[in-house]
């Protein structure tokens, strides 16, 4: 039979490229089954054909801790001298966010030290004070001490409960073994040098541990650093089957980091890197940056960021129905978001098969 009755349409090589924009809050999320940080969530429809995903743009909460149990950089081990004898205590501070705080880290640090030295002494103790100069400065008028990084070969918790104040057992145990409980980050409690991001370091200081000189008859301590209280400046977006950003792996003192000279990373391990918000002040932030405090403070927050991440597809992908989110800090650590709301706008390229067709068009007179 011939085919000139009947003639084949060829099959058109031209295709249409679109765009959809998926809108997606944090109050999508199914908290009964998942969490802020990391969650599943079906789209609204089928996107198919897919040549790009880009994270569009976001918005996210201006207060993230950046200092918390689960980052393991709010406990400091030190040494005083109580009576003639050395004695080995530890203290906690709060989980918050300094960076973005005009709340002193070192007078933090500080109240918690004297706190912890009243609880292992069953008396009031406030001899530890400090000031506020961009460096730690600490002072103690009656009695020499030690910082150290990390937990020491010499700290026991068992000899430090039985020799504290009956009294406060309790209360140092369950601080130790909840924090102890707590850890999910990549700070090992062992004498450093360890991470770079124990409270140790991130107070300015360097070496395995630092101890306090006599002058003047009071023992004061320096840091040689800066204090780093904006340490985390950015956090990840990890999406399953997106991630196309790179990562170095964290230093951390070790036998293998010891003897070679090569870094470890992961290959396709984020989906986006995004800036955390900061505020900006007219003098310096109180515990960094420079001698003095400022009143006065602003807040990047970050609103309708742009971020330049794609993850291409080639060949295209067929069809994309679910996401796996999840929000992590460098080390690994989950951001926490202290329940506060988030968006962020996911941008898919799609392409369809197009019959090539022409179209007159015309303008209609209008006849005055």
């Amino acid at each position: 039979m011939s085919s000139s009755n009947h003639p084949l349409i060829p099959n058109s090589q031209d295709y249409i490229i679109y765009k959809k924009y998926v809108s997606i809050h944090s109050e999508d999320i199914d908290t009964s089954k998942y969490s802020l940080n990391d969650f599943e969530l079906e789209l609204p429809q089928d996107y198919l054909n897919v040549l790009s995903v880009k994270l569009s743009n976001a918005t996210f909460p201006q207060y993230i801790c950046d200092f918390s149990n689960a980052l393991g950089n709010t406990i400091l081990f030190f040494d005083i001298s109580l009576n003639g004898m050395n004695v080995p205590l530890f203290t906690i501070i709060p989980d918050t966010n300094y960076g973005n705080s005009t709340t002193s880290i070192e007078g933090n640090v500080v109240s918690a030290i004297n706190l912890a030295v009243t609880a292992y002494t069953g008396t009031s103790y406030s001899h530890f004070s400090s000031v506020t100069d961009g460096i730690t400065k600490i002072t103690n008028s009656t009695d020499s001490f030690t910082f150290f990084n990390g937990q020491p070969k010499h700290f026991d918790i068992n000899t430090l409960l039985q020799n504290c104040d009956s009294g406060s057992v309790q209360f140092i145990r369950n601080a130790y073994y909840d924090y102890m409980a707590g850890l999910c980050g990549s700070n090992i409690l062992s004498e450093g040098p360890g991470t770079n991001t124990t409270l140790y370091t991130l107070l300015g200081f360097t070496n395995k541990h630092t101890e306090a000189v006599l002058e003047n008859g009071v023992y004061n301590m320096f840091s040689p650093n800066y204090i780093n209280n904006n340490w985390l400046t950015f956090f990840y977006m990890d999406i399953e089957g997106m991630n196309t950003i790179d990562e170095v792996n964290p230093y951390y003192s070790n036998n293998y980091t010891k003897t070679t000279s090569g870094n470890s990373g992961k290959a396709n391990s984020a989906f986006a890197k995004i800036p955390m918000p900061q505020i900006y002040g007219s003098g310096s932030k109180a515990g960094g940056g420079g001698a003095g405090s400022s009143t006065s403070y602003n807040y990047n927050t970050s609103i309708l960021v742009e971020y330049p991440y794609y993850k291409y597809y080639n060949p295209p992908a067929e069809r994309i129905k679910k996401l796996k989110i999840r929000f992590r800090f460098h080390n690994n650590v989950p951001v926490d978001f202290l329940g506060q709301s988030y968006t962020f706008v996911l941008e898919f390229t799609l392409y369809d098969a197009h019959i090539l067709r022409n179209y007159n068009l015309s303008r209609p007179v209008i006849k005055i």
